[in-house]
């Protein structure tokens, strides 16, 4: 049974249900989950503990998501702390958002956009492109590469399609002449050295 009990500024819901069932916490459209307690237990039996780590695990697996659903089937997530006795799991839980300007993800939670040359991995947070390519920072899932016949030079990490440039490769003892007429724009010459 869902309760919400105010406490603070934030509001606190509570779920208990029993063992072979799924629990599915929610929040609205742009909150997210932060569990407050968890408990999964066996409540007629006096001489089997608590599952001591299914608070860890239960915020490992639902903490910074929308909605998240938990099997507690005995053996399964939070293992048989009392083989054979009923069990039960009692979790709350708050709905809560980012401050303005912050980006959600799955790992770190709530963290600033990233600066250039990086992309958000919803596990670590801002995360640094690989060498070559390119990414403008912010809420950017990926890094890209250069469109075909361009690169970012080597050793370095873009912050955008404009650090790209033309590919030019000439052999020993030659001068490259790069034009920009346009005429010849897109071709490149080049010369042996006399």
């Amino acid at each position: 049974m869902l309760a919400g009990i105010a406490l603070a500024d934030a509001e606190i819901f509570s779920e208990e249900i029993g063992e072979n069932l799924i629990l599915d916490l929610s929040c609205v459209a742009g909150e997210h989950i932060k569990i407050v307690k968890a408990k999964y237990w066996a409540p007629h039996s006096w001489f089997c503990s608590d599952q001591h780590d299914a608070f860890s695990k239960t915020s490992d697996h639902c903490n910074h998501l929308e909605s998240c659903s938990i099997n507690t089937a005995p053996n399964g997530f939070y293992g048989d702390p009392c083989f054979g006795a009923w069990k039960k799991l009692a979790v709350s839980y708050t709905c809560q958002t980012c401050d303005e300007g912050k980006l959600l993800v799955k790992g770190p939670g709530c963290i600033d956009p990233c600066e250039g040359g990086n992309y958000i991995d919803q596990e670590n947070g801002c995360t640094l492109c690989e060498e070559g390519t390119y990414s403008p920072g912010g809420s950017a899932s990926s890094c890209s590469n250069c469109p075909s016949g361009k690169e970012v030079a080597m050793g370095y990490i873009g912050t955008s399609e404009s650090d790209c440039s033309f590919r030019a490769e000439i052999g020993e003892n030659q001068i490259l002449n790069l034009s920009c007429d346009a005429r010849d724009r897109g071709k490149l010459n080049s010369k042996p050295v006399v």
